[in-house]
């Protein structure tokens, strides 16, 4: 398990990991970071930040239309939780 910190604001990025927050004080450096952190398969992250769902993984699919209980993404990359709802 990661604990990825202030990588991840929001569970936008990982369909968008080239978006900087406000408060990335080197956005260049904070994409590179990101990047490296979402291209490695089925790692268990723990975004402090993430909504619903803290500890998840990083997936690629062909088709995310579908994509129950994750972000969807056209770019087919999804955030998919580990546990159910609220992280239990």
């Amino acid at each position: 398990m990661l604990i990825v910190g202030d990588i991840l604001h929001s569970a936008a990025q990982v369909a968008e990991p080239d978006w900087s927050f406000a408060t990335d004080v080197d956005p260049r450096r904070a994409r590179e970071v990101r990047g490296d952190v979402l291209a490695t398969p089925r790692t268990v992250l723990a975004v402090g930040h993430a909504t619903g769902h803290v500890f998840g993984r990083v997936e690629r699919t062909e088709r995310t239309e579908r994509a129950e209980h994750s972000e969807r993404a056209a770019s087919g990359t999804v955030w998919a939780p580990v546990f159910g709802e609220g992280g239990a």
